[in-house]
């Protein structure tokens, strides 16, 4: 098993000392130049077929890693962000490392400020619009600063494998800004959850007031009900005329005056015969003696005008 493994170890190093052999350096390189003018020029997709015949030039060369930062380049002039991102990957551990570092950062924090001046999140804490929707700003900052802290992290392994100025500015810019976006995010959530608040105590009170006008208006229909019901027995009979009252079942009902006056009277007995009959004579003689006092007056009266 070990004489195996020792044979395809040994064949690959001769293909690769083959292929080293084979290779033009010189072209490679030519080649890369020609790539980057082409960059240059606006001309991605020409700069990275030109990178893939110089890759095929300069296989396990010092040159070699520089293709991965100029395709990286071209991808990333070209939108391929998450392509570009991984040839900065393939050079993370070659020498030129720092710059793939740098490089990576600078292309993550682009694309993550990129994102949030869409979304309308400001540079500034104090830029955001007091009547900004919370919702979409809260989303965009949470989305991106992942990607910053990544490019933060990158510039500062950039810095630790060389202490450059630049290096050092972009971590603590990106510091900052970070402070910045989470202040910006505490502020966006207090506001949304103002909101809600305000939403709940206004659901509260058209619930409040709804049940408010529905008592009302089954106050007022009882009302109408009310109204509108008819009397009891007691109260109609008391409304109702009393010549249309009906008389009580223990009572007769009063007969009409034609039929009272229809009916033949009782006969009168001796005594109260003879009793009207004095009180009959006792008005005339009442009614004679009236009449000799105004026969008497009367010639009175007659002799005085004489």
């Amino acid at each position: 098993m070990k004489s195996l493994y020792l044979a395809v170890a040994c064949m690959l190093v001769q293909l690769c000392l083959a292929a080293a052999a084979s290779a033009d350096v010189g072209e490679g390189v030519r080649l890369l130049r020609q790539a980057r003018q082409s960059l240059e020029q606006g001309d991605a997709e020409a700069a990275l077929v030109l990178l893939d015949q110089a890759y095929i030039e300069l296989p396990f060369s010092a040159e070699e890693e520089f293709v991965y930062h100029e395709r990286a380049d071209a991808y990333a002039a070209d939108g391929r962000y998450d392509e570009a991102l991984s040839e900065y990957g393939k050079a993370l551990n070659r020498p030129s490392a720092h710059r793939a570092r740098f490089n990576s950062g600078v292309l993550q924090s682009r694309l993550a400020e990129e994102a949030l001046e869409a979304a309308g999140v400001p540079l500034d804490p104090a830029g955001i619009p007091a009547d900004a929707d919370p919702a979409p700003l809260i989303e965009a900052i949470e989305l991106n600063i992942p990607r910053l802290e990544e490019a933060r992290m990158q510039f500062m392994e950039a810095l630790r494998l060389s202490p450059d100025a630049e290096a050092r500015e972009s971590v603590a810019a990106l510091t900052e800004r970070l402070d910045d976006l989470a202040e910006m995010l505490e502020d966006l959530r207090n506001r949304e959850q103002e909101e809600n608040e305000d939403e709940e105590q206004d659901d509260e009170g058209d619930e409040n007031q709804d049940d408010e006008e529905k008592d009302q208006e089954e106050q007022d229909d009882s009302e109408s009900g009310d109204e509108e019901q008819p009397p009891e027995d007691g109260e109609q009979n008391q409304e109702q005329d009393p010549a249309d009252q009906e008389p009580p079942e223990d009572q007769p009902a009063p007969e009409p005056q034609e039929q009272r006056a229809a009916q033949p009277r009782p006969e009168l007995s001796a005594a109260e015969v003879a009793d009207l009959m004095e009180q009959l004579e006792e008005l005339e003689e009442m009614a004679m003696e009236l009449d000799r006092q105004r026969r008497a007056q009367d010639q009175v009266d007659v002799e005085k005008d004489w």
